[in-house]
């Protein structure tokens, strides 16, 4: 049920958690203003992480199953999921190999000085698991990680892939996004 709900980030003392749950509590209330169900809270320590993003099990614009695609950003996972920041995005096929980074293959990438947010090592432990999150759910994932300072990776949350583009049929005319 990820984004369904309101999260709150960084909750201080015992006054800040009544407030903070009161605040979540609010999010489950139903259209029209009709009193919220039972639900139930996750409460759990705040992660700051070196490193964080999202991840979908399939590529969402393709649908090309053979791909994940990673937008990640230094630091923690709010400022990409509020829109705050551009993730830098990675292409990775099934065993976390680096195929592009924000549109540039791996090739032209190293000539024009991009950095990497992510090490190899990051995009294979990713890559790991979205094969596990899949194994797990049923279905390729879209899932929200992070990196703490020792790049142990955490898993956030995680839903089905809402919505993927069917393949493309029909005559390659040629190389690139145009064809």
């Amino acid at each position: 049920m990820a984004g369904q709900f309101r999260s709150v980030l960084d909750v201080q003392g015992w006054t800040g958690f009544l407030t903070a749950l009161g605040v979540v509590r609010e999010s489950a209330r139903q259209p029209g203003g009709a009193p919220a169900r039972p639900m139930g809270v996750l409460v759990q320590p705040q992660l700051t992480a070196s490193v964080s993003g999202v991840m979908f099990g399939v590529d969402p614009v393709t649908g090309d199953t053979d791909r994940l695609v990673v937008e990640a950003v230094v630091g923690n996972p709010d400022s990409l999921v509020s829109g705050r920041v551009t993730a830098q995005r990675l292409v990775l096929d099934r065993r976390g190999r680096v195929r592009s980074v924000d549109g540039a293959t791996r090739h032209a990438r190293h000539r024009v000085g991009h950095p990497e947010v992510l090490t190899s090592q990051d995009c294979r432990e990713l890559a790991r698991l979205a094969a596990a999150a899949a194994a797990e759910f049923g279905a390729p994932q879209d899932v929200e990680w992070a990196l703490d300072d020792d790049h142990r990776l955490w898993l956030l949350q995680s839903r089905p892939v809402t919505k993927v583009a069917a393949p493309a049929t029909g005559p390659v005319l040629g190389p690139g996004p145009v064809a």
